[in-house]
């Protein structure tokens, strides 16, 4: 079985496509935002902490009971690549972009970034922890 929960990390920062998202001028705390698959809801938290009050957050393993609400801006950061099924891939796509009013945010592991070697499963690798990768190319 693949543990898909094992990718999520805890980190005391946001990640990289909600910084980014800041930094650019996408996000801003009048706007409503959802973290599709949010993991342990630590960009959530701080989020939080810094004013932004309209964030939302779920996630198949750690808040599972979470609705997906429609928000201005709804981040699927570091979604697609855990996820070993290419149609689940889809519909988590797809769901994740019909909840995003104004923009959606996809974030992925590239070729260029392949952290760890595995065994072949599918179009990624399965690690020795149970857990399934997909290493994107930019084309995709």
């Amino acid at each position: 079985m693949i543990q898909r929960h094992k990718t999520a990390i805890r980190r005391n920062k946001l990640s990289r496509p909600v910084n980014y998202l800041i930094d650019r001028g996408l996000l801003s705390k009048e706007m409503t935002f959802f973290d599709y698959g949010c993991g342990h809801g630590q960009d959530l938290q701080i989020l939080e902490k810094n004013g932004f009050g309209k964030v939302n957050g779920w996630d198949p393993y750690f808040k599972p009971q979470a609705e997906k609400v429609s928000s201005d801006i709804v981040n699927l950061g570091y979604v697609l690549n855990v996820i070993e099924k290419t149609s689940e891939r889809r519909d988590a796509l797809m769901e994740a972009y019909a909840k995003a009013e104004k923009l959606l945010c996809v974030s992925v592991m590239t070729k260029s970034q392949k952290g760890y070697e595995g065994q072949e499963h599918g179009d990624g690798v399965l690690s020795s922890r149970g857990t399934f990768q997909k290493y994107y190319d930019q084309s995709e």
